[in-house]
């Protein structure tokens, strides 16, 4: 695989792990708060439940962290790892890549040598 493909690869994990991530984080402090319709229209209604849009969760935050501290705490820190993920893949990434199939440049291969 080329390293722009990889790296292109790589972008789109990571903002689609990132995505993930934090829309579970909705969703699991929708479900702790039961839903309630203070929280606002959902976005989507699959089989009965409600589906908000990923980036609510930030502004339930501000509006509800002193009426459910802990809620939003945890939802936080799954938040959190929708940001430290997406690097540790970028990190994997770049030295996955600074391996690739690179001419060795190290003891014995100067352009003049040869095996004589």
């Amino acid at each position: 695989m080329s390293s722009s493909r990889s790296l292109a690869l790589q972008a789109v994990t990571a903002v689609t792990i990132t995505i993930a991530i934090v829309w579970a984080a909705t969703q699991w402090a929708a479900s702790m708060l039961g839903y309630q319709p203070a929280l606002g229209a959902a976005w989507l209604q699959v089989g009965g439940i409600s589906i908000h849009a990923p980036w609510k969760l930030f502004a339930w935050w501000l509006a509800f962290d002193a009426q459910a501290p802990e809620v939003f705490r945890r939802a936080g820190l799954l938040a959190l790892a929708g940001g430290i993920t997406p690097a540790l893949i970028a990190i994997g990434g770049a030295a996955w890549r600074s391996r690739a199939d690179q001419p060795k440049t190290t003891y014995g291969s100067a352009r003049w040598a040869d095996y004589k």
